[in-house]
C-alpha cells in the first residue's frame, strides 16, 4: 500500500484597520511556507467581530506574487476547493478589503 502524503496547512488570522483592509504573510514558524499544490482555502468568521458583508480576499505567493485565489462579495464562512498553483516553501499572502474597521477573520490554506 502506497503512503499517502499528508495535507499541509497554514492557519492564520487577519484584523482589519480603519480603512477596512488588512494583510498578512503567513508561514509556519518551524517549517516555513507551503510546499505543494494549493487545493483549498477556508474563511472562518469570528464570533464577535466578523468581516462586513461583501468582503473581498486575494491570496498570492508572498515572495513571487503568484496568483492563488481571489474572491469578492463574501458574506459568511466559506470553503473553496481550488486548483491552485504549486508552491515551493513559499509563505502565503492574504489581502482583505471591503471588510470593515477592526474586524477579524481566520483562514486555512491547504496544499497537497
Amino acid at each position: 500500500m502506497a503512503n499517502k502524503k499528508p495535507n499541509k496547512q497554514l492557519v492564520f488570522l487577519i484584523t482589519t484597520g480603519a480603512a477596512g483592509t488588512g494583510q498578512t504573510d503567513a508561514a509556519c514558524a518551524v517549517k516555513g511556507g507551503l510546499t505543494g499544490r494549493v487545493t483549498q482555502i477556508e474563511y472562518i468568521t469570528d464570533s464577535q467581530r466578523t468581516f462586513d458583508d461583501g468582503a473581498c480576499f486575494e491570496f498570492t505567493g508572498a515572495l513571487t506574487q503568484t496568483p492563488i485565489f481571489k474572491v469578492e462579495g463574501v458574506d459568511d464562512r466559506m470553503t473553496w476547493a481550488i486548483d491552485g498553483p504549486e508552491l515551493d516553501g513559499e509563505p502565503v499572502r492574504c489581502v482583505v478589503f471591503k471588510a470593515g474597521n477592526g474586524k477579524v477573520g481566520s483562514f486555512v490554506v491547504t496544499c497537497k
